[in-house]
């Protein structure tokens, strides 16, 4: 409710408690300007994006699913269908991948560090078989 004004005395300090309320109003908007300027900064955007990465579990079920899916496609067409044709390569990928999603569903993170585990003994597999030791007593053999 607001009191009856009856001399100058009284209207002076309503003038300056109504000042002072000002200032603390406008303090409080510009420290929420600063606040909202610095949430939409690029970097704030991005830092929260990942954020609500961790913090879903949807998400991330849905991105594992995806990543088996790259990675069969990856073995499929550069591994086992890589001396076949472009059409042949791109259909076996697109097999693969849709075999993925269907058959691992929200476990596919498990399986994608199994595939990854197994391309990476066939990569050592394979480098070792290239690479055959050099001896120097061999040269001398007769």
């Amino acid at each position: 409710m607001k009191k009856q004004i009856t001399s100058l005395a009284e209207l002076k300090f309503e003038i300056e408690r109504l000042t002072a309320e000002k200032q603390l109003k406008e303090q409080a908007l510009n420290n929420q300007v600063k606040e909202l300027s610095n949430r939409l900064k690029p970097i704030n955007l991005i830092k929260s994006t990942f954020a609500s990465f961790k913090e879903d579990s949807v998400l991330k079920n849905q991105l594992a699913t995806k990543g088996t899916e790259a990675a069969l496609g990856f073995i499929v067409s550069n591994l086992i269908f890589k001396n076949s044709n472009p059409i042949v390569r791109t259909t076996a990928t697109l097999i693969g991948t849709a075999f993925a999603s269907k058959v691992f569903g929200e476990d596919s993170s498990i399986y994608i560090d199994k595939i990854k585990n197994l391309f990476e003994k066939f990569k050592k597999k394979t480098e070792k078989e290239a690479d055959p030791s050099f001896f120097e007593g061999d040269i001398y053999k007769t």
